[in-house]
């Protein structure tokens, strides 16, 4: 029978954070300052390591599977990763998602004690132009620290469940968006939050998790633990529509479409869901 350690990390000091969004900042205005040049990201994602929505509807009900060799071991880690969010809801910037990791071994020697010690995961924008791209959303570390556990116990037959906390807006994350925003325009700045329409016009197109799994591990020959780091990386699409509401109340829906060069344009639909009209977005 398979046995199941279920953490939910609660992050320490979350509360804090969520406390202070009102006190973050943005841009009132954007009005582009100079020439018309975009500046890409160096490191670019492969679009096609980015989980999309319509490719793989199961994310949120099966997940995906990462195995990923231990290095110097003949056997690896299994991260199972799946996302959690209320019915209707999609993954955006802005809002608060859990991302959940069940994690166990794959070809576990015979006498071998493997424990999670520590997980460290940073979230991070993914973003065509360079000025948005990498800015750390949201930090998470999990453990045993401090107690005289060893850490998770795992195996072929024993897993552990991690749920990542993913905040949407936290005091950090908004300060690091406003220098995105503040090097390519202008405008005043006030105390107010950042639309999900201001970063997909920044060329926003993902969440890039990236793990490190702290193992202590005792094979039967050895006298003590060794710790070994296996490190993992997940890309996660953003929805790209916004729903807008006009002056005299219809609703209508914008997609934001971002090319390989990423020039961004936006299709703006109607309630019928007819196209009404496209532009490209100006930064």
């Amino acid at each position: 029978m398979e046995k199941v350690i279920q953490i939910k990390n609660f992050k320490l000091g979350s509360i804090k954070k969520l406390c202070m969004v009102g006190t973050s900042f943005s841009l009132l205005a954007t009005t582009l300052t100079g020439c018309g040049e975009t500046e890409l990201a160096t490191n670019r994602v492969n679009s096609d390591s980015i989980v999309h929505f319509n490719q793989l509807e199961n994310f949120f009900t099966g997940g995906i599977q990462e195995i990923v060799q231990v290095p110097g071991e003949d056997w690896s880690l299994v991260i199972e990763y799946s996302g959690q969010l209320e019915d209707s809801e999609y993954w955006t910037i802005t809002d608060n998602k859990e991302l959940h990791m069940k994690i166990y071994t794959q070809g576990l020697p015979e006498g071998y004690e493997v424990y999670i010690n520590d997980i460290h995961s940073d979230t991070t924008i993914v973003a065509k132009q360079k000025q948005m791209d990498g800015i750390t959303q949201d930090t998470m570390d999990d453990g045993v620290h401090g107690t005289d556990l060893l850490g998770y116990p795992i195996s072929d037959t024993t897993c552990c469940y991690i749920i990542n906390e993913i905040e949407g807006q936290n005091d950090d994350f908004i300060s690091g968006s406003v220098m995105g925003f503040q090097s390519y325009t202008s405008g005043t700045v006030q105390q107010q939050r950042f639309l999900e329409s201001d970063y997909l016009e920044k060329g926003v197109i993902a969440n890039q998790v990236s793990s490190i799994f702290g193992l202590l591990v005792k094979g039967p020959n050895d006298k003590d633990f060794r710790g070994i780091d296996v490190d993992d990386e997940i890309n996660i699409s953003v929805y790209p529509k916004v729903s807008f509401l006009d002056d005299n109340g219809n609703a209508y829906e914008v997609e934001y479409q971002t090319d390989e060069n990423g020039t961004v344009t936006k299709v703006t639909y109607t309630s019928e869901g007819e196209v009404k009209k496209q532009e490209k977005v100006i930064n």
